[in-house]
């Protein structure tokens, strides 16, 4: 509800000069995105760090406590992480498939460029931090057979979204 209600009262710079509205909405979905995968999302499944919070979880018998702070530690660095792989892998593939679609490649680069940057946090954050880069799980959620939670029906919705959204600018005459 929070990104929803950042672009409702965003919406008239949008519409007026979107390349600067995109850029200064970045940094707070980025935010809020990051703090919804820490606070509402478990971690990886596969993955060094999940097994190390889940070591962390469980202390053995005669271990020293575990601070609070480092179970905090251990959802933020993946929260980290999947941003990155986010920004470095899931927005340029996003680029060129919105290319490939038709958007105009020369003259609208950076409007292209920060919708797939929009769309790849909204759509594939939440993804690799809860799946991480397990490629069992990847060739899942490629084809598609994934079961439906939340995160895979916000990545769908992401997706029909914009699909709806772009069906009708051919028609804007």
């Amino acid at each position: 509800m929070l990104i929803l209600s950042l672009f409702y009262f965003s919406f008239s710079a949008l519409v007026a000069n979107p390349v600067s509205t995109l850029s200064i909405l970045l940094f707070p979905v980025v935010g809020l995105q990051m703090l919804y995968c820490v606070v509402c999302l478990p971690i990886a499944k596969a993955g060094v760090l999940s097994k190390i919070s889940v070591e962390r979880r469980r202390p053995k018998m005669g271990a020293k406590k575990v601070k609070e702070g480092s179970v905090v530690w251990g959802k933020v660095v993946p929260a980290i992480l999947a941003t990155l792989l986010t920004l470095l892998a899931a927005t340029p593939l996003l680029t060129i498939m919105i290319i490939l679609f038709g958007a105009p490649l020369t003259t609208h680069f950076a409007h292209n460029t920060l919708c797939a940057t929009h769309m790849a946090l909204l759509m594939f954050l939440p993804l690799f931090y809860i799946y991480g880069a397990d490629a069992v799980m990847w060739r899942e959620i490629c084809s598609a057979f994934l079961p439906w939670d939340g995160v895979w029906g916000g990545t769908v919705g992401t997706a029909v979204g914009a699909w709806c959204g772009a069906i009708p600018i051919p028609l804007d005459w």
